[in-house]
């Protein structure tokens, strides 16, 4: 995703975080296989990025990692 939005918005600086473990099965060999740079999270930095992309969750559902204050589009 970070190459992607990387080669779309060239003049964006864009980070990739992991909040929590990533434990067994294809999600965890993709993190350890994948040469990832991971930004480490940090919840009261999200008050500095301009945009926030969520991947394989479901914020409204059962799990968001964001922390309430943080503004959220529905």
């Amino acid at each position: 995703m970070s190459v992607l939005l990387t080669k779309q918005l060239p003049l964006a600086k864009v980070s990739m975080s992991i909040k929590g473990d990533v434990k067994g099965g294809i999600n965890e060999m993709f993190v350890r296989q994948s040469n990832l740079k991971l930004t480490p999270w940090d919840d009261a930095a999200l008050k500095n990025y301009d945009a926030i992309v969520l991947l394989d969750v479901q914020p409204s559902f059962a799990y968001s990692p964001l922390p309430a204050d943080v503004c959220r589009l529905r």
